[in-house]
């Protein structure tokens, strides 16, 4: 709490200005010929002494650019009074509202086209004159342990949740552009400041300035302590008191107040305000020397619309519209359009439409958001479907992609459906189809009751080639042995030769053979062995040119070689012939002398037949023996 010392108490009239350019010099620039542009004023060139000639010039308002007469560009961020409504006086870049001590307050600014920019908040003080400086602090968010109920900057908005006597006009609070790199108050919060009267008259764009004022006190003459009233002496006077206040130094305006000096106006006096010299105006009631205020709205003779209001005033009375509506409340009350006021159309949420009412507005959100108007979230839907995605095959119905978002995830909404959908690329050739076999038929019958063959088909239709496609690999038929039963002989067959064995010499004539089994298929049920050999052989070795070393080939006279082994007989059975051969071994000498090749005849067993014949001989030379001893020996 703070403690007021009385210092010094001052009456002065008050006025506010709402003009939007202050420009009291304007006729002397135009009797210089000059002719300022219309966001310019005349100023005083303090180079010339005052009186003389081109004592004064044309100048773009603060922080315009440009040479005061034939330009001057705004600047490129600004502030303004986000909701001027809420004012209850309105000046250039100044917003003044009624309030009482103890009230909540909040002011806002905004900078149309640059909403990130950053703004400071600022208190200016008013000293004691003409003794003592004026001063500005910098207001900042309040620490853990400060009070709360001092004022809270937050961006755009500054909250005021306890008005002070100290908060009021002359007094003031503003919001002000903090550009990069831009120091306005160096390292202390409280500067001496001197808020000049040209930045009074036509504030800078980068700045608002906001003043709270309290509701006059009526006072009536001659009542009120001023003697000798004249007319020009009824108006509004303002009450200051100059104290000390923590942090700021000297003293400064602590305390204010307002009062209205009001002419008694229920009567007109001719001489002494008596009874025999006075007479009470319209809209009193009285002897002249006492008029009393009729209430012409109790009485029922106010004449005002059925839908407004009757407020009794003194000596008369005032028909007022319901909210939402314009008029005089007698002859007219029209409905408001509060969304063609820029002030009630930032009431409503950015992604939402104003809609008019009669006496009042509502705020809709626009399509593909949801709330109440005055917030809107946006409703999560999906996006257009992406371009079908490129088919990599060139021919036939290959499948291809596309897909879609489901937008402001923020929301926490679905969206329904798939993100994803498949179709198949057209306009394509058709595909070349290879050829399948279907599944093997079942095996036909047998062709003999006793072995023979079965057979079985299939067809190349599973698919069927198309398109250039190729026909099926492999056979039609497949054709297999039939399973002899029990009681049908099987005869053996050959199996297909083996390969070679290893000559059985290296130098000299010598042999080599190859096998096969009668197992294809082997005799079963008394059939019938392989007729034929199972072995074959051929001579090998002579020709072998390692059989030749060096000795021989330096030897002057033929020489034979060693005798190969002698050959397999040429017959299995019964009589034949084997053989075995040498080599001549020379160099420039004549040939050997002598057969290369020797035989001799051979025999590895008997014919079946030959023992037949053989043992049939010998039974009959027996019996020719036995019978000749039996003549013999009678």
């Amino acid at each position: 709490m703070h403690f007021l010392t009385p210092a010094h108490i001052l009456l002065i009239s008050v006025g506010l200005s709402v003009s939007q350019k202050n420009d009291p010099d304007a006729e002397r620039c135009r009797g210089q010929g000059l002719v300022c542009h219309e966001s310019a004023v005349c100023v005083r060139d303090q180079v010339y002494p005052a009186g003389l000639e081109q004592s004064y010039y044309c100048r773009c308002l603060p922080d315009w650019d440009g040479d005061g007469i034939n330009n001057c560009v705004a600047p490129p961020i600004f502030l303004k009074v986000a909701h001027p409504s809420r004012c209850n006086e309105t000046g250039a870049q100044s917003c003044f509202m009624t309030k009482l001590p103890g009230q909540e307050v909040q002011f806002q600014v905004k900078s149309p086209g640059a909403p990130n920019v950053t703004v400071q908040w600022f208190k200016y003080f008013v000293g004691e004159p003409p003794n003592f400086n004026s001063y500005r602090k910098l207001l900042k968010p309040p620490e853990k342990e400060e009070p709360e109920d001092r004022p809270i900057p937050e961006g755009g908005t500054l909250t005021i949740p306890h008005i002070e006597e100290d908060d009021f006009y002359q007094n003031l609070y503003w919001a002000e552009i903090l550009t990069d790199g831009d120091s306005t108050v160096g390292t202390r919060a409280v500067v001496a400041f001197d808020l000049a009267e040209e930045e009074r008259l036509n504030p800078s764009p980068s700045r608002v300035y906001f003043g709270l004022e309290t509701k006059p006190i009526e006072t009536k003459g001659p009542t009120f302590s001023l003697s000798h009233l004249n007319e020009r002496d009824f108006g509004v006077y303002r009450a200051e008191m100059f104290g000390r206040k923590d942090g700021v130094p000297g003293m400064e305006l602590v305390a204010t107040r307002r009062f209205n000096v009001t002419r008694d106006v229920s009567k007109t006096c001719d001489g002494p305000r008596s009874e025999g010299h006075c007479k009470c105006n319209s809209g009193f009631l009285g002897n002249g020397e006492h008029c009393a205020d009729i209430d012409e709205c109790s009485a029922e003779i106010a004449e005002c619309l059925p839908e407004a209001s009757c407020r009794n005033t003194e000596g008369s009375y005032r028909c007022e519209c319901p909210t939402g509506y314009r008029g005089d409340g007698r002859t007219s009350c029209e409905d408001v359009d509060e969304c063609a006021d820029e002030d009630d159309v930032t009431r409503c949420h950015a992604d939402a439409e104003c809609v008019n009412t009669l006496g009042s507005f509502l705020c809709e959100c626009k399509p593909g958001y949801m709330g109440n108007g005055r917030d809107c979230l946006a409703i999560s839907t999906w996006t257009p479907w992406s371009p079908w995605s490129q088919c990599t095959e060139t021919c036939g119905h290959p499948p291809n992609t596309r897909v879609r978002v489901c937008t402001h995830p923020e929301s926490g909404m679905r969206c329904e459906g798939a993100s994803l959908e498949q179709g198949v690329c057209r306009g394509l050739p058709p595909c070349p189809v290879d050829g399948g076999w279907t599944v093997w038929s079942p095996w036909a019958p047998c062709t003999a009751s006793c072995g023979g063959t079965r057979q079985r088909a299939r067809t190349c239709d599973a698919p069927a080639p198309a398109h250039g496609g190729r026909y099926c690999p492999g056979d039609m038929y497949e054709s297999q042995p039939c399973e002899p039963s029990p009681g049908c002989a099987v005869d053996g067959g050959w199996t297909q030769w083996g390969a070679w064995s290893a000559c059985s010499v290296t130098c000299s004539v010598g042999r080599r053979v190859r096998t096969r089994s009668c197992s294809n298929p082997r005799p079963r049920y008394a059939g019938r062995y392989c007729t034929g050999p199972n072995t074959e052989q051929e001579r090998c070795g002579e020709h072998n040119p390692e059989c030749y070393g060096k000795e021989s080939l330096n030897a002057v006279d033929a020489v034979w070689g060693e005798w190969s082994e002698w050959s397999e007989c040429s017959h299995t059975c019964g009589l034949g012939t084997r053989f075995r051969r040498r080599l001549c071994r020379r160099h420039l000498g004549p040939t050997c002398s002598g057969e290369n090749t020797e035989q001799q005849p051979c025999m590895v067993e008997a014919c079946p037949a030959e023992v037949e014949k053989f043992g049939q001989h010998m039974g009959r030379q027996h019996r020719w023996r036995e019978q000749t001893q039996a003549r013999r020996h009678p």
